[in-house]
């Protein structure tokens, strides 16, 4: 795995093209790139015609090229200036987006901390959740006491995404970060927000 973490790393910085760079930049035979053209062309189609979908791709590329130093320089020089967390607060900011949920884990409180420290732009409401707000019984999942964590106990809960995203949703969030969700909730909240 380090290997391919590795070699990846190197390929970018050493300037390689990609076919997500430049065009004709090698890419293998299962690349969506490559394998499905008719769509990348029909999500541009999408983007364009929705005005606030439009204006947040612009502002995510905007935040992408403010987060890197020595771009004048040439590719290879490009460095991360601003932390991810930074471009995070900005984003919807600049967007305008209204409302912005922060969806936690409940084993990531620290980082929720953190995240909350930074300063933040005056107008931007936040809508800050965690991964257990609306807990349900497993067992109301088909979730046997095998399958729990605790398998001593009479009952545990598990997070319920659905209903986070349905909860945003009605706050009319616009802008959803998930930091340290289970595998799969993270999925589910996605979908359905």
């Amino acid at each position: 795995m380090q290997k391919c973490i590795r070699n990846a790393q190197s390929v970018r910085m050493n300037g390689a093209s990609g076919t997500a760079r430049t065009p004709g930049g090698k890419a293998p035979k299962n690349c969506p790139s490559v394998r499905d053209k008719d769509l990348a062309r029909a999500a541009v189609e999408v983007m364009k015609a929705d005005k606030k979908l439009y204006k947040f791709a612009q502002q995510s590329c905007m935040q992408e090229a403010a987060g890197y130093g020595n771009r004048e320089l040439g590719y290879e020089f490009v460095k991360p200036i601003k932390p991810r967390i930074w471009r995070l607060w900005n984003l919807p900011a600049e967007w305008s987006s209204s409302v912005s949920v922060w969806l936690f884990a409940a084993a990531c409180v620290r980082k929720r901390r953190s995240c909350m420290s930074f300063s933040r732009p005056q107008d931007l409401k936040l809508f800050p959740s965690c991964a257990s707000a609306g807990r349900i019984p497993k067992s109301e999942l088909g979730i046997t006491k095998e399958w729990q964590v605790d398998t001593e106990a009479d009952q545990e809960t598990t997070c319920h995404p659905v209903f986070q995203a349905m909860a945003a949703n009605r706050h009319k969030v616009d802008f959803c970060v998930l930091l340290g969700l289970c595998v799969g909730h993270d999925s589910m909240f996605i979908k359905f927000c």
